[in-house]
């Protein structure tokens, strides 16, 4: 099966161009419009349709930073659909002690503490991300450091998720 990079025959990367991707989704979504597709055979219809679905997939996916880090790493056989989260003991200590202080802050309705700890978090994932650059910019040729990519990919879910209960 094709992949998403290769749809779009562009290289596979963690940061492939925005505007060369976009170019080509639209470039792909007027090759494959099903309107083109009205007094075709039903075998034609079907095809421009699984086409135009893969083409909008693709795109979701390779426009989204955090999806299109999942997709990498799995095209590249480090992580495997339901993997569970793999954290470090470290991390995990650091995570329930912070848990536990957002626990008393929600609790007491403390908002600019729990303000704090979301600006902890986002503080927290930003230097995630300056620790993924340069792995991303010398991919693929150091491909001996996906490792750290798929372990910040899991700290950078874990901590996205604690946003998300706070903003509930």
């Amino acid at each position: 099966m094709m992949n998403y990079f290769e749809f779009y025959d562009i290289p596979l990367s963690f940061t492939p161009d925005e505007e060369g991707l976009k170019t080509k989704f639209f470039q792909k979504s007027r090759e494959f419009h099903p309107d083109f597709y009205t007094n075709s055979s039903e075998e034609e219809k079907q095809l421009a349709l699984s086409q135009s679905s893969l083409n909008n997939t693709a795109y979701k996916t390779l426009t989204n930073r955090e999806a299109r880090t999942k997709y990498v790493l799995e095209l590249e056989g480090l992580l495997s659909e339901g993997e569970k989260d793999e954290l470090s003991q470290d991390f995990l200590f650091e995570m329930m002690d912070l848990n536990e202080e957002l626990e008393g802050f929600l609790a007491k309705n403390n908002k600019s503490e729990i303000e704090e700890i979301k600006n902890q978090i986002g503080t927290m994932i930003q230097n995630i991300e300056e620790q993924n650059q340069p792995i991303y910019k010398e991919y693929p040729e150091k491909k001996d450091q996906l490792q750290t990519i798929k372990d910040n990919y899991f700290k950078s879910k874990y901590l996205a998720r604690i946003i998300s209960r706070i903003t509930m």
